[in-house]
Order: structure tokens, then C-alpha cells, then sequence
């Protein structure tokens, strides 16, 4: 059974930290799914805005740049069952406070191919961005315990074997979730009924909205085109959270991060 590596649904947004692209590497670096130089990544820079004390109780960092930032516990773990899928850079961490130290970004170093096409629902664009249900092959990770996936590298697909041992330390700052449920959960959408971005990022957000204006028996019974419908006729009550970098809307109207391409920018609800 496969996983994916994202942050946890409780993670507060306000202690989400801000990698600070001016004086940082390219965030992308980290995400091509291979073994870099030392000199490749050197002093990427992290800030937040809560004490030390506050952020030491993750084992893992939340931040802007979608990649993991992990404490010494999960890097003794990677590097004792998986050290060929892993690589590690130090990273300056800046609190309120002062210095974090014991933090690195962590480097998935190998890509393996497993999406399962006849299975999974996507918007078929030549990136398999937009997903309504996703799984992958049996073994496809072969030897590998964590690995990026090759035709979406935004992905980190974890082991059964190496969920198990997370699970049994407790790490936290972490949720490793099967595809299959995180992408019914988040657009609830069952495979034989697909619904397009605007439509699945309407009902997971607007519900409520939707119930209080008598629009929800239109909306629930329609596709994509009453959904955009609506939210053009609607735009005092709907914001649309679109990422400024790709026009990929994000996952709520509050969120920064685009899980698409890893960009990180303010709501804009001009």
C-alpha cells in the first residue's frame, strides 16, 4: 500500500513558515526527484513567527516551499532503513526568538512511475494537475521506502513498510495518507461521478454558503459549468483562491501554498 506525505489537517496556517526565496536555493531543486551536489542547496532560510519552544514540538515544519523540514529523530529513521532515497540539507531556521538548530530540508532522491491511469480520475493536461481520485500500482516503488512521483513530482509516496515506523515514533508535523482517501476526502467526489476544480473547490469551501442561499439542490445535481456559473454570479460570497503563479485554485480560500507548483503567495481577494 502507497501513501502520500502532506501536512496535517490540524497545523495551525499562522505557524506555517516562510521560506525566504531572496537569499534561499530554488525550492525546486528539492523536487526533481534526484541525488543533488552539497554546493547545489546551501543556506535555505525558513522563518516563523512563533518561539522556539512553540515550534520544537514538530518533528517536521510546515512552510512555504512544500518541502519537508525535518528534525534529527526523522532524519535518523530515513537514514537508517532508506539511505538511498534520501538526501539532506541543513537549513537556517529563524524563529521569534532567536535560531532553531537540529532542522534540515529533506531530498526524496528517486522517482518511480505507479499512477494507475484506468483507475485514477484527472484532468488529462500533459501534468496530471487536477485530480478527483487518485491511486497507484501495486509495487510500483519496487525497492524503494519513499520516492517522488515521476509524472507529478509534487507527490511523495511512502512505503507501508516506513509508514509503519512513523506511525510507531509518533512524528508529528506529519500526515501520511492513501491517495485513494486523501483525494475523495478532500473533493467528495467518487470516481464514476468526476466534477471539475471549480465544482470540487466550491463544495469542500461553500457548502454552507450554498445551503443558505438556496443554491445547493441546483449545484449538487449539476457539473462544472453551473459551478463557475454560480460562483461568477456569486463572487460577494465565493472567492475563487487562484494562485497568481499558475491560475491553479488552491485548496481553500485562506491557503498560500499551490499544491501544484509549490508557489506561495497571499490570498488576493481583489
Amino acid at each position: 500500500m502507497i501513501y502520500l506525505w502532506f501536512d496535517p489537517l490540524d497545523y495551525p496556517e499562522e505557524r506555517l513558515g516562510r521560506y525566504e526565496r531572496e537569499i534561499s536555493p530554488d525550492q525546486f531543486l528539492l523536487r526533481r526527484g534526484k541525488k543533488l551536489e552539497v554546493n547545489e542547496f546551501s543556506e535555505p532560510t525558513v522563518t516563523f513567527r512563533f518561539p522556539r519552544k512553540t515550534m520544537l514540538q514538530y518533528d517536521c515544519l510546515c512552510n512555504g516551499s512544500g518541502l519537508p523540514l525535518i528534525n534529527d529523530r526523522i532524519k535518523t529513521v530515513l537514514e537508517n532503513i532508506a539511505p538511498n532515497d534520501v538526501q539532506f540539507f541543513k537549513a537556517k531556521v529563524i524563529c521569534s526568538d532567536g535560531a532553531l538548530e537540529g532542522y534540515q530540508f529533506l531530498n526524496v532522491t528517486n522517482k518511480v512511475v505507479g499512477m494507475d491511469r484506468e483507475k485514477s480520475r484527472y484532468e488529462d493536461n500533459g501534468m496530471y494537475t487536477s485530480f478527483t481520485y487518485l491511486t497507484y500500482k501495486p509495487n510500483c516503488m519496487g525497492e524503494h521506502l519513499i520516492a517522488r512521483d515521476a509524472e507529478y513530482l509534487g507527490h511523495i509516496l511512502v512505503s507501508e513498510e516506513l509508514k509503519k515506523v512513523f506511525d510507531t515514533e509518533r512524528f508529528t508535523g506529519i500526515r501520511l495518507v492513501r491517495p485513494e482517501d486523501y483525494y475523495t476526502d478532500l473533493y467528495g467526489a467518487h470516481p464514476s461521478t468526476p466534477r471539475g476544480d471549480v465544482w470540487n473547490y466550491i463544495n469542500r469551501n461553500y457548502k454552507r454558503y450554498l445551503l443558505e442561499n438556496d443554491l445547493f439542490e441546483e449545484f449538487s445535481q449539476e457539473g462544472e459549468d453551473v459551478a463557475e456559473k454560480i460562483a461568477e454570479q456569486h463572487k460577494d460570497g465565493i472567492f475563487l483562491n487562484r494562485c497568481p503563479n499558475c491560475g491553479n485554485l488552491k485548496i481553500t480560500p485562506k491557503a498560500k501554498v499551490c499544491l501544484k507548483c509549490g508557489e506561495s503567495h497571499e490570498p488576493n481577494h481583489t
